[in-house]
């Protein structure tokens, strides 16, 4: 179905209560709506302007809430039960004002297919969407709400782009992604830290003593560092060189190195406080 609004306003007032979550339009299938303007600033009780069980697209819309019971203007997936891995959601020109969030997912603990949201104005509204293989979050601004991207898939392979935005840095942490695939993400950006070490092992090479070990699942995206102690004593800290873009945000398993000091490496950078011990 297809709605086009042709640049004009739908104002409710008054009470909204559909029984089912007070929702402005309900679709069961496919949607697309365009060039329209959902009103609900002096109405009460209305929790939703959009909800879509399967795929949505909106392009050029306007969603005004009351700021208190409006929860979603945009929610995708909801009730899809096994389809919502084929689900997707493109959001491109919209202004969202007065919601809690402006796109949401279902918050099922499961992912859709893929989310697009471009270009895009949150006003006293937040983001929050999951997705499996792609997430897009760009040219987009936020104003006292956050943005939170998520993957609940766990085979590492949702992506996320999400750059040129305005954010609110006021929100901090709350601005987060956690995806296992690749992520191209601006500052402003938590990205929780994943992984696991193994313990250290050490091996002869020319003489020297080189240290050791591996990490799994990390997801570096900013830099990879690791510290050698000797109890409270640091005795080494080795960097991995970013080396064809490897230190990327995508989740991957790495065999760090604490090398000797005439290693020539190009992967890793060690340096020993006090001179390698041996």
């Amino acid at each position: 179905m297809t709605i086009e609004g042709n640049g004009k306003t739908l104002k409710l007032t008054g009470a909204v209560d559909d029984r089912n979550w007070n929702t402005v339009f309900r679709f069961e299938d496919f949607a697309t709506v365009k060039n329209l303007t959902i009103d609900v600033s002096e109405a009460t009780d209305v929790q939703r302007g959009i909800s879509s069980k399967l795929s949505i697209t909106a392009e050029n819309c306007n969603f005004i809430g009351n700021g208190t019971s409006s929860k979603r203007a945009i929610i995708f997936g909801e009730g899809a039960g096994d389809a919502l891995s084929n689900v997707t959601a493109t959001i491109t020109d919209c202004t969202f004002t007065n919601w809690s969030y402006g796109v949401s997912d279902n918050q099922s603990g499961k992912d859709a297919k893929s989310v697009s949201i471009t270009d895009s104005d949150f006003n006293n509204a937040s983001v929050l969407v999951s997705a499996s293989e792609t997430v897009t979050f760009t040219g987009n601004k936020v104003a006292n709400g956050y943005v939170n991207i998520k993957s609940y898939t766990a085979d590492n392979t949702c992506d996320v782009t999400a750059i040129d935005n305005t954010l609110d840095l006021t929100m901090g942490e709350n601005n987060k992604i956690e995806a296992g695939g690749e992520i191209t993400a601006q500052d402003g950006f938590y990205i929780p830290p994943t992984g696991s070490n193994s313990l250290a092992y050490v091996k002869e090479v020319d003489g020297y003593v080189r240290v050791w070990g591996q990490s799994e699942n990390t997801n570096a995206s900013k830099s990879f560092v690791l510290m050698l102690y000797s109890n409270d004593t640091l005795m080494a800290t080795t960097e991995l060189n970013n080396v064809n873009n490897i230190i990327n945000g995508s989740q991957k398993s790495v065999t760090w190195n604490f090398f000797y000091p005439a290693s020539n490496d190009e992967y890793w950078t060690t340096t020993w406080e006090a001179g390698h011990p041996n």
